[in-house]
Protein backbone atom coordinates (compact mmCIF):
# COMPACT_ATOMS: atom_id res chain seq x y z
CA UNK A 1 0.00 0.00 0.00
CA UNK A 2 1.33 3.44 -0.79
CA UNK A 3 1.47 6.25 1.28
CA UNK A 4 -1.04 7.98 -0.97
CA UNK A 5 -3.75 5.37 -0.02
CA UNK A 6 -2.91 5.33 3.17
CA UNK A 7 -2.99 9.27 3.12
CA UNK A 8 -6.73 9.42 1.45
CA UNK A 9 -7.53 6.92 4.05
CA UNK A 10 -6.68 9.00 7.17
CA UNK A 11 -8.34 12.20 5.46
CA UNK A 12 -11.70 10.03 4.05
CA UNK A 13 -12.53 9.00 8.02
CA UNK A 14 -11.23 12.61 9.44
CA UNK A 15 -13.70 13.94 6.94
CA UNK A 16 -16.29 11.60 7.58
CA UNK A 17 -16.38 11.87 11.67
CA UNK A 18 -15.75 16.01 11.33
CA UNK A 19 -17.85 16.30 9.16
CA UNK A 20 -15.56 18.20 7.16
CA UNK A 21 -14.78 18.47 2.97
CA UNK A 22 -11.92 16.30 2.29
CA UNK A 23 -10.35 18.64 0.16
CA UNK A 24 -10.11 21.30 3.35
CA UNK A 25 -7.99 18.70 5.27
CA UNK A 26 -4.59 18.90 4.85
CA UNK A 27 -1.81 18.02 7.95
CA UNK A 28 -2.07 21.21 9.33
CA UNK A 29 -5.93 20.56 10.06
CA UNK A 30 -6.48 20.10 14.28
CA UNK A 31 -8.81 21.40 16.82
CA UNK A 32 -8.07 25.13 16.21
CA UNK A 33 -8.88 24.72 12.55
CA UNK A 34 -11.90 22.34 12.07
CA UNK A 35 -14.37 23.77 14.62
CA UNK A 36 -16.17 20.31 14.84
CA UNK A 37 -13.19 18.82 16.31
CA UNK A 38 -13.86 18.95 20.15
CA UNK A 39 -12.89 16.59 22.76
CA UNK A 40 -15.96 13.80 22.21
CA UNK A 41 -15.08 14.22 18.38
CA UNK A 42 -11.73 13.30 18.73
CA UNK A 43 -12.12 10.11 20.90
CA UNK A 44 -14.74 8.95 18.13
CA UNK A 45 -12.09 10.05 15.15
CA UNK A 46 -9.55 7.83 17.82
CA UNK A 47 -11.79 4.64 17.88
CA UNK A 48 -12.91 5.52 13.91
CA UNK A 49 -8.73 5.56 12.87
CA UNK A 50 -8.61 2.30 15.12
CA UNK A 51 -11.32 0.75 13.26
CA UNK A 52 -9.49 1.85 9.49
CA UNK A 53 -5.99 0.64 9.91
CA UNK A 54 -6.87 -2.31 12.74
CA UNK A 55 -4.68 -1.36 15.73
CA UNK A 56 -4.78 0.32 19.30
CA UNK A 57 -4.01 3.35 20.30
CA UNK A 58 -2.16 3.86 23.64
CA UNK A 59 -3.34 6.67 26.08
CA UNK A 60 -0.34 8.52 24.90
CA UNK A 61 -1.16 8.46 21.43
CA UNK A 62 -4.43 9.49 21.53
CA UNK A 63 -3.20 12.86 23.62
CA UNK A 64 -0.52 13.39 20.64
CA UNK A 65 -2.59 13.33 18.04
CA UNK A 66 -3.75 16.69 18.06
CA UNK A 67 -3.77 17.04 14.05
CA UNK A 68 -3.41 15.10 10.91
CA UNK A 69 0.22 15.19 10.43
CA UNK A 70 0.85 13.98 13.92
CA UNK A 71 -1.96 11.30 13.74
CA UNK A 72 0.20 10.13 10.44
CA UNK A 73 3.19 10.07 12.37
CA UNK A 74 1.57 8.01 15.34
CA UNK A 75 0.41 5.43 12.88
CA UNK A 76 3.78 5.37 11.24
CA UNK A 77 5.14 4.41 14.46
CA UNK A 78 2.89 1.92 14.86
CA UNK A 79 3.93 0.29 11.92
CA UNK A 80 1.31 1.61 9.58
CA UNK A 81 3.88 2.14 6.81
CA UNK A 82 5.06 5.20 4.78
CA UNK A 83 2.60 7.65 5.95
CA UNK A 84 5.40 10.24 6.66
CA UNK A 85 6.61 11.46 3.67
CA UNK A 86 10.42 11.32 3.65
Amino acid sequence: MNSGSIDLRIRTVVSQMLHVPIDEISDESGPDSIANWDSIAHLSLVMALESEFDISFQAEDVTDMLSVGLIKMVLSDLGVVDVVEK
